[in-house]
């Protein structure tokens, strides 16, 4: 880790303290892509890019350890929202029901057909805010940190299909690489570098 990247960190330490403050008072809000961009942006910046194909080569975890804190206050924030601020509509679904049909931010062909199905939005509301909620302590393990993002992944593409919400889950998805536990990324290269018939390096 360089001189800069040591100086820096408390102050962003701090620049995501306030992040948190943010999304908290923000609650539910599901268009904050352009602040989550940012966000992005200013973690991936210290991220190294020499030797990037190396799965051998070490680099200094300061951007990817910034990208799950914005990621955990995000998560931790909203769902901690959900489950003690309106948990009885959460648990029965029908607060998810009533976002597929709201005129600003719902309203899809998919959403609205599924809103009608109780079951269906029952356990897409419990499981939403499970994920939420767990998403902090389940990302910093190897053992469980692919199956979380699995998780995610799967929740934002839900969302893409069934919400009118921009850019949002494609904002959040492009990150998800970056989060992967540096095992889990090596193992999976070592597998796409040996399908492809590529020598170690």
């Amino acid at each position: 880790m360089t001189g800069v990247q040591t100086c820096a960190l408390p102050i962003f330490l701090l620049f995501l303290l306030g992040f948190w403050g943010l999304v908290s008072s923000e609650h539910e809000n599901v268009k904050a892509y352009d602040r989550l961009l940012l966000l992005e942006g200013i973690a991936l910046f210290f991220g190294p890019v020499a030797n990037r194909f190396s799965a051998e080569s070490w680099r200094p975890p300061v951007g990817r350890q910034l990208l799950l804190l914005v990621f955990m206050g995000l998560y931790s924030s909203t769902g901690l929202s959900k489950l003690f601020g309106s948990p009885a509509g959460w648990w029965t679904g029908k607060n998810l029901a009533f976002a597929m049909v709201d005129p600003r931010f719902g309203n899809t062909a998919l959403g609205v057909w599924l809103s009608g199905f109780a079951p269906v939005m029952r356990g897409l509301g419990v499981g939403t805010v499970a994920f939420e909620v767990l998403f902090a302590p389940l990302v910093l393990f190897r053992r469980t940190n692919p199956w979380i993002l699995a998780v995610g992944f799967s929740f934002h593409l839900g969302t893409a299909l069934t919400m009118h919400v921009g850019t949002f889950p494609w904002v959040a998805l492009c990150a998800y690489p970056a989060l992967l536990h540096p095992d889990a990324a090596r193992a999976l290269w070592g597998l796409l570098r040996n399908r492809r018939g590529l020598s170690p390096k």
